[in-house]
């Protein structure tokens, strides 16, 4: 525990995102769960192909028994082949079907092969002998004691 005058106190500071917003998240992961079915059938359709409209001639069927049904109210008519021709204008975004899938499923690991020149190993070369030891003489330096860590003397 810190001391009165300052530090670090349990709780303090700004919360994470998935702490702050548990509720809304939790809220949200269950809504895509309950529709993953849904959600992984659009895929296999968007996977096979999705028509814009499945035929001219069922589109003008369904012109004509609307415009028979609401013949007498013109307006209502136009309303709803309004309403029609958005229904057919859009195709299901895949990215978003696969953006609810993935956060729900969690998103494939993507494996990354890293070759060196030519496709041979990948040289790596750490000196960590002569970082460590310049680290030390430079804290002996500080507390006074520049004779306590002496490094292997080139030559």
């Amino acid at each position: 525990m810190a001391g009165k005058n300052g530090g670090a106190r349990p709780g303090a500071g700004r919360k994470p995102k998935s702490e702050k917003y548990r509720i809304h998240i939790n809220g949200a992961e269950k809504r895509i769960a309950d529709r993953l079915p849904f959600l992984i059938d659009q895929q296999f359709k968007l996977a096979s192909g999705v028509p814009l409209i499945e035929s001219s001639n069922s589109m003008q069927v369904l012109s004509k028994m609307i415009s028979t049904a609401l013949a007498d109210d013109p307006q209502k008519l136009s309303e709803v082949m309004d309403r029609i021709n958005s229904i057919f204008s859009t195709l299901p975004d895949r990215q978003a079907i696969q953006y609810l899938l993935d956060r729900i499923m969690g998103k494939p690991t993507e494996h990354k092969e890293v070759t060196g020149e030519n496709g041979g190993a990948v040289e790596v070369t750490v000196n960590a002998k002569t970082e460590l030891l310049d680290r030390i003489a430079g804290i002996a330096a500080r507390i006074g004691a520049s004779e306590v860590c002496k490094g292997p003397q080139p030559g």
